[in-house]
């Protein structure tokens, strides 16, 4: 049993490993990098393999930089691009106003202002060790957070929603907990399961 057990998880982390790679590669060498790259910046869009593509997001940057920093954090060959994906999400707006096929003002306000988004970025940097500059972002998105928390309950999907959704809502209390905020999160786990409890059956959940 424990034979099997270990060659499971040697399966599982070689998997996450091959994944991990696919987006080294799409951020490196993908066409919506190429305009970062002097910029000492890096970002991936929502699919891998694919190198013609110029779309980038918060979405697949934030995923790229948890992937990679989960399984090559120590590995000094990739630290740069650990860096490059986190000078992107920190200074988006700036690196974007700079370049020929920039993204929109209007998107940037209406991306940081998505309670999924916002989380996404807060879990991958949470990640991140002490020697990867994050600039002010993780503060000033946890703040965004904690401003716009709906009755000490919840979030919706955007900041200035004012009826709770429990899918943002959990992916910012997993965010917050990530960034040892659990104080907040656990009164909202609270909240969740008094509610659950409202809805459903004691053997319903």
């Amino acid at each position: 049993m424990a034979n099997k057990t270990q060659e499971l998880i040697t399966k599982i982390n070689d998997s996450q490993a091959k994944i991990a790679k696919l987006f080294i590669k799409q951020c490196k060498d993908g066409q919506q990098s190429k305009e970062l790259i002097s910029r000492g910046a890096l970002a991936c869009g929502q699919f891998l393999n694919v190198p013609n593509s110029a779309q980038r997001g918060i979405h697949g940057t934030a995923s790229a930089l948890l992937t990679i920093n989960s399984h090559f954090a120590q590995d000094e060959t990739h630290r740069d691009i650990i860096q490059n994906l986190t000078q992107y999400l920190a200074y988006r707006e700036k690196i974007e106003s700079q370049l020929q096929l920039k993204i929109p003002a209007e998107r940037h306000e209406c991306d940081f202002e998505n309670v999924i988004k916002i989380s996404e970025i807060l879990i991958a940097l949470s990640r991140l060790d002490s020697s990867i500059n994050k600039g002010e972002l993780c503060n000033q998105l946890v703040k965004k957070l904690i401003d716009k928390i709906i009755s000490n309950q919840g979030w919706g999907f955007f900041l200035n929603d004012t009826e709770i959704n429990w899918l943002p809502t959990a992916f910012a209390m997993t965010a917050l907990y990530l960034l040892n905020r659990k104080d907040l999160s656990n009164a909202i786990k609270e909240t969740l399961k008094s509610e659950l409890k409202s809805k459903y059956k004691k053997d319903d959940y």
